[in-house]
């Protein structure tokens, strides 16, 4: 978490973009103010992290998001 807190810091700090590729729903829910959804090399969805509107649960938060995608790609 110390990387996370140092790019948070950095991004705060110079006012710069920071992109970042992972499963993990906690550097997602922790970092993101922006989340791209990706299936099969596709972009299939792009939304604001309003933190407020994240639920509590992270399961219940992965499960929203492949939802979302799944959707999105079915759609």
């Amino acid at each position: 978490r110390g990387v996370l807190q140092g790019l948070c810091n950095i991004r705060d700090t110079l006012g710069v973009t920071i992109g970042i590729v992972t499963h993990e729903m906690y550097v997602i829910k922790s970092i993101c103010e922006h989340v791209s959804i990706m299936k099969d090399g596709q972009l299939i969805d792009h939304f604001a992290i309003v933190p407020q509107g994240l639920n509590v649960n992270e399961e219940q938060y992965i499960e929203d998001l492949r939802s979302i995608a799944a959707v999105k790609n079915n759609g």
